[in-house]
């Protein structure tokens, strides 16, 4: 939701639901039984229309036993795609590769419930694709945990290493998609051989050359440029890195270059931004975090401050881990 700018409360909000949404949060806060949490579903449903979420939770509601199978199978990521219209054979490489570490994911959750961080472990490290999120200290962590508490600063730092690999993925997919063998992604990449240079930052770089302006008063004077709404001051930011970019301004100035279509790359680039941006800020919290806590603390918080795989920053991590 934060990547999307999307707030569930405005979305309710504005369908006059804003009521019904605080009832869900607070049964969602206080563990609610099942039999309350199916009244206000009950309620909520018929707002709904035709949207295939909603269809999907009908039948386990009245009573279909078969149907409550299916959305018990069924992952937060595949309901979260179905509401956005995704149907299963939509889904493109980045899309498949958040449903698989989902549902091995929650698999080794459950083991660790049970307080078998062996098993936990042993799901990934033996997983073809996912073991390669892992390395060798981390799955010795796993042998020793027995709680998701335990091992919760090490499962944070596999969901970054998750969520660069599905980065990387939905790059494979554009570059497929193009035709290319080109990484579409790497341009936006931090890396310790650019210091100062955020996602933002390069994102912009990204724009402005696919733009074919040499400087940020070119890409507004041009002709194309002129009928853009978008101010001088924000492309300013956006170059130094000190403001994000945000949705309506980049499809703003791509509707006035002619280029405002559904898979322009720079969209995707766009998006791929907000998650490393997304991926900086929960990284670098993180370790500052740890770095605060005296030495006594180190073992309760490994692998932090040091990033997967033992890096010491953001930009080094995810120079040398994403794919070349």
């Amino acid at each position: 939701m934060k990547l999307t700018d999307l707030s569930p409360q405005a979305a309710f909000k504005s369908q006059g639901l804003e009521p019904l949404f605080r009832r869900l949060k607070r049964l969602g806060d206080k563990g609610a039984s099942e039999e309350a949490m199916r009244k206000v579903l009950e309620e909520l449903l018929p707002h709904l229309d035709d949207n295939p979420v909603a269809l999907e939770m009908k039948s386990p509601l009245n009573g279909d036993k078969e149907a409550l199978r299916r959305v018990e199978d069924t992952t937060r990521f595949e309901f979260m795609f179905a509401g956005l219209g995704v149907e299963r054979q939509d889904y493109n490489l980045h899309r498949w590769f958040m449903l698989l570490s989902e549902r091995v994911g929650f698999a080794a959750a459950l083991d660790l419930k049970k307080g078998d961080g062996v098993s936990a472990g042993r799901r990934i490290a033996e997983h073809p694709i996912l073991v390669n999120l892992l390395w060798p200290e981390a799955r010795e962590r796993f042998e020793r945990g027995t709680s998701e508490q335990q091992l919760a600063p090490l499962l944070v730092s596999l969901a970054m290493q998750c969520t660069l690999a599905a980065i990387a993925a939905w790059d494979r997919h554009l570059g497929r998609r193009e035709g290319t063998d080109r990484s579409f992604f790497q341009p936006i990449i931090p890396s310790i051989k650019q210091p100062g240079r955020n996602p933002s930052s390069l994102f912009f770089d990204e724009l402005q050359r696919r733009l074919g302006a040499k400087s940020i008063g070119a890409l507004l004077a041009s002709r194309e440029g002129s009928q853009s709404k978008v101010q001088q001051w924000t492309l300013d930011r956006w170059s130094a890195g000190i403001s994000k970019p945000d949705f309506e301004s980049v499809q703003d100035l791509l509707q006035a270059y002619g280029k405002n279509h559904p898979k322009e790359v720079l969209f995707s680039q766009f998006w791929c931004t907000r998650y490393l941006h997304l991926l900086g800020h929960i990284g670098q919290y993180v370790s500052k975090m740890a770095r605060r806590l005296p030495a006594s603390a180190s073992e309760v918080v490994w692998p932090w401050p040091k990033y997967p795989f033992g890096y010491p920053s953001f930009e080094a991590w995810t120079a040398e881990r994403y794919p070349k």
